[in-house]
């Protein structure tokens, strides 16, 4: 089949049915990402810091707190957020659709880079294969950092191949390597250049290379196109809140991946993974296709080496490399959790397709079959667990904007901040321990920690009453003296 815009158009065409369910895909996960709830820890904190961009209509720096700069990761992926919300104002599916639209990009980027391959009839088994990855389906709709990681390193992987096929490629190809290079690291960090630079280097290397790539890829203007995209936001980053650089390049890139369990970190309890956990994360990362390779190695074995063999030794070995160079990496660091695997498995789908024995319309079943599948679980999930969750704090601040509409009240939250109930308050609450309004005659209502719940009492009856119960949180309505001609001094 041609490599020609012809040849892909008739190639989909040829295959409406399959386009049909790719589609049904991509808007399965839209409407489970508009239905389920912003809740905590991570997802809840990124939308908070997205959210308070917008309010603000403050870029940098972006906040985690309101007396507290966020120092954790790079804008770019929070500033795809906060432009959502310019556009469709703040709300679940707004917060999450820069992660499906990113996700969406990357099975394109994947299907020109397969087209240009001359491989166009693979495009359609590798986007089912790489869409139905539970991880890659959990991370489409959430607010994550990894979609548009992931989006950049496929990119990255394509314009470096593409600058190596030619003796004079087009100077095209090396721009879009290493602005995609300078985007990723506005997106999370100096990490691009271990995700992309392992693969590469050890792959020019080994194919005696080395010297082309450094050639053909333009490195040195490279450098300084990748510098110039990215430095300008860590210099004012840094002017603005001093000491960033040294946080973020140091501890989030240094002392996260060697000591373990880190105590420097600012946002949350640092990991502490025995070594060589990235590897489990990565066979998390391959289900549910994890099943297919294990039937195929044991029922099918020499069929899918003698097929797996066939596949042009430096593409296997570049797409191996790809998957398992960053692997290596990450063997020996203990502060890592299993998204990190993400950018690794647009190469797992390549090379599953290329190297399964099952048939491409059976691959494409399979694919569609086992997203349905994870849709019906994550709904479940949510249905018989979450909605009721303590993590979802949505239902409280919903039965108070109810309530507050027909008799206007200020709302206290016991304890810290949830960015759960923080994001869908819009600031609206009070937090900590003492409770300012207490002793007001006006109304008011509180959300209560069940942990403090016998310390409250005493304030609460008999004015109070108890409107609904959200996991171990307890929401009271305490209506004026003068509407229930009760005593406030209770």
């Amino acid at each position: 089949m041609g490599k020609g815009p012809q040849a892909l158009i008739s190639y989909l065409q040829t295959n409406k049915i399959w386009v049909l369910l790719l589609f049904i895909i991509v808007a399965g996960r839209v409407w489970l990402a508009s239905y389920i709830p912003v809740m905590e820890f991570t997802e809840a904190r990124y939308a908070e810091i997205a959210r308070k961009a917008f309010v603000l209509d403050q870029w940098i720096p972006l906040w985690y707190r309101d007396d507290q700069p966020f120092w954790g990761k790079p804008p770019l992926a929070f500033w795809s957020t906060t432009l959502s919300y310019y556009v469709f104002g703040v709300s679940e599916l707004a917060t999450r659709l820069p992660s499906i639209l990113y996700t969406a990009a990357t099975m394109l980027v994947i299907s020109c880079w397969l087209r240009l391959l001359d491989r166009t009839a693979l495009i359609l088994p590798v986007c089912f294969v790489y869409s139905s990855f539970f991880m890659v389906l959990q991370s489409a709709g959430t607010i994550l950092t990894d979609p548009l990681m992931t989006l950049c390193t496929t990119t990255v992987m394509l314009a470096f191949w593409q600058c190596l096929a030619q003796e004079k490629p087009p100077v095209g190809w090396s721009i879009l390597l290493w602005s995609c290079l300078g985007i990723g690291l506005l997106t999370k960090g100096p990490v691009v250049l271990v995700l992309c630079g392992l693969p590469c280097g050890v792959w020019a290397l080994t194919q005696g290379r080395f010297l082309k790539a450094f050639r053909n890829t333009w490195f040195l203007p490279g450098i300084v196109l990748m510098l110039l995209i990215a430095s300008p936001w860590y210099y004012l980053q840094e002017q603005r809140t001093p000491g960033f650089l040294e946080y973020f390049l140091i501890g989030e890139h240094f002392y996260r991946f060697t000591e373990p369990g880190w105590e420097g970190d600012l946002y949350g309890a640092a990991k502490d993974q025995p070594i060589g956990m990235i590897w489990l994360f990565l066979l998390i990362g391959l289900l549910p296709w994890l099943f297919i390779i294990l039937w195929e190695l044991i029922f099918r074995r020499d069929k899918l080496f003698a097929k797996a063999l066939a596949v042009e030794k430096p593409l296997s070995v570049y797409l191996g490399l790809w998957l398992l160079m960053p692997t290596l990496f990450f063997t020996f660091a203990g502060n890592i959790i299993p998204t990190y695997v993400i950018p690794m498995l647009p190469s797992a789908a390549i090379l599953l397709v290329m190297a399964t024995t099952l048939r491409p319309a059976q691959i494409q079943w399979l694919g569609f079959v086992f997203a349905v599948f994870f849709f019906v679980l994550l709904l479940t999930a949510y249905e018989f667990y979450f909605k009721s969750h303590k993590y979802n704090q949505k239902p409280v601040i919903d039965e108070y904007h109810r309530l507050n509409k027909l008799d206007p009240g200020p709302l206290h939250y016991t304890g810290a901040e949830t960015f759960s109930f923080v994001f869908y308050g819009g600031g609206v609450a009070t937090h900590g321990r003492v409770w300012p309004d207490s002793g007001s005659p006006n109304t008011k209502y509180i959300a209560v920690r069940d942990m403090w719940i016998k310390s409250f009492e005493p304030r609460l009856k008999p004015r109070c009453t108890k409107q609904m119960q959200q996991g171990d949180v307890s929401f009271w309505y305490c209506p004026s003296i003068n509407k229930n001609g009760g005593d406030d001094s209770q």
